[in-house]
């Protein structure tokens, strides 16, 4: 027989056997992240659990069912449920893009395909089946999700925008409420070893009797990874967009408003210890016309052993019904446990640099530090029932610095508020900021005869230093007793 002709025949043979082969090759890897994801889930205390159901394999396709199942936390048994169909692809093209199967999941809603309370509730109530109608036959959610040959898990989640309008409670008028879309990119591994995700939400609008409050929604970027057994380390970053409420029905505080705020953070691991800083900003609180300033922070955790704090990750993921870490059951696991605590703590190191507070330009900041002490002799059984206990084993200092034009900007402002509360008129607050500003002003230049506030003739700006040692606290180098 003509060589070439077997070579064909061998060859038309694969072809036609390998999407058998991916077919179920895929299945396999579907069923392990399924597993791999409910063991993540139990391991972090998560009362969801994924069931994989009325799966039907096919030649380059399938079909199949997920279901959510809302678990009880200490019965461990099903007390809801939710399903997604789930149309999957697994052909030859899939594999040449790098993926064993490549997935499309919506929400299930019709009584037909699902017993799930959910879906009954959409088919038994008329509000919310009429809510439901809103999106047509795919649903609010759509899940794209793969499985890549590498390991590697990629879903996104999109959410449809949506509105709802209901009867004030009060029966006067209607309470509306628009939901913007949204959508979250999670990447990951079976071994839940990395996580990298990001998220996009436009926010909502609610509006009832001429109030309107509007939230602009966020941004989420998370990049972590696995430097232990349990430990994690990576940055990640959320930016709140601007939140205000307007025409509201208090007389006193008619409207509300955040222009942002940023936090973000980042945990790593030098020379075997473990590091960790984090900055808040905060921009343009507002009540009514008054501007409580821009407030910012950055706080920073160093001098913590990296091994030990793993260990720690360790046992506070091992925990019982309660919640509390499995090995404190036993009284040889508690001296364990609180030895662990010690470990970790014993050259911990908190920084405050600064807490900044900007009115109109002119700033207050705040920074500190503070360590722990005396941890072999601590008591934690003790600690318990006398929690101020607690205050022998820290050290600490800090200092406050601001100019005389701070302190003119918060009396004036106090004033403001102070006037906003009572009811007054603007005339009458004009009136009342000089007198309370000049006593403000004389309130400086007392505490500073006191030796209770420094100045600097160079900066122009006062200071104040507070310690904290061997249980006492100072004042520029006072004890106060």
């Amino acid at each position: 027989m003509n060589k070439s002709i077997v070579a064909a025949g061998v060859a038309a043979v694969a072809v036609v056997a390998l999407p058998f082969g991916l077919a179920w090759k895929a299945e396999e890897q579907l069923r392990l992240e399924v597993a791999s994801a409910n063991d993540w889930m139990q391991s972090q205390d998560v009362p969801v659990r994924i069931v994989l159901k009325d799966y039907q394999r096919g030649y380059v396709s399938s079909t199949g069912v997920y279901r959510l199942e809302i678990m009880n936390p200490k019965t461990g048994a099903p007390e809801g449920c939710v399903d997604f169909s789930s149309d999957l692809s697994h052909s030859p093209l899939q594999l040449l893009k790098g993926f064993w199967v490549e997935a499309r999941s919506t929400l299930v809603a019709d009584t037909a395909q699902s017993d799930c309370a959910f879906a009954q509730m959409i088919q038994g109530d008329e509000e919310a089946r009429k809510l439901y109608e809103q999106f047509g036959e795919e649903g609010p959610l759509e899940i794209r999700s793969s499985i890549g040959v590498s390991g590697r898990l990629h879903d996104v989640v999109n959410m449809q925008a949506f509105k709802l309008v209901q009867p004030a409670p009060d029966g006067q008028g209607e309470v509306s409420i628009q939901v913007r879309p949204a959508t979250l990119d999670i990447a990951t591994d079976m071994q839940y070893s990395f996580n990298q995700s990001s998220g996009e939400w436009g926010g909502i609008e609610v509006t009832a009797q001429g109030a309107k409050v509007v939230f602009d929604g966020f941004t989420l970027d998370i990049d972590q990874r696995r430097a232990g057994d349990a430990l994690q380390v990576g940055e990640g970053k959320a930016v709140i967009r601007q939140l205000k409420a307007e025409n509201l029905p208090d007389a006193k505080v008619r409207s509300f408003s955040i222009a942002g705020m940023e936090t973000s953070g980042m945990t790593d691991v030098k020379s075997g210890e473990l590091v960790s800083s984090s900055d808040i900003r905060i921009q343009d609180v507002r009540v009514n016309d008054l501007s409580f300033g821009d407030w910012r922070t950055r706080i920073s955790v160093g001098g913590i052993d990296a091994l030990q704090a793993d260990k720690l990750a360790v046992a506070l993921d091992d925990l019982n019904a309660e919640g509390m870490p499995i090995m404190m059951e036993t009284e040889a696991g508690q001296k364990e446990f609180e030895q662990l605590v010690k470990s970790v703590l014993k050259q911990a190191e908190l920084k405050i640099e600064p807490v900044e507070v900007n009115l109109g330009g002119e700033t207050a900041q705040i920074q500190a530090t503070g360590h722990t002490v005396n941890l072999d002799q601590a008591d934690f059984q003790m600690l318990v029932v006398m929690p101020a206990l607690a205050l022998s084993l820290i050290e600490g200092d800090a200092e406050l610095t601001f100019g005389p034009a701070f302190v003119e900007k918060v009396a004036a402002l106090a004033t403001d508020v102070q006037g906003m509360q009572r009811g007054l008129s603007a005339e009458r607050i004009a009136q009342a900021k000089p007198q309370q500003i000049a006593q403000a002003m004389q309130m400086l230049e007392q505490y500073t005869q006191m030796g209770m506030l420094n100045y600097d003739a160079s900066s122009k700006r006062y200071s104040i230093k507070a310690a904290y040692k061997d249980g006492v606290p100072s004042i520029n180098g006072q004890p106060l007793k």
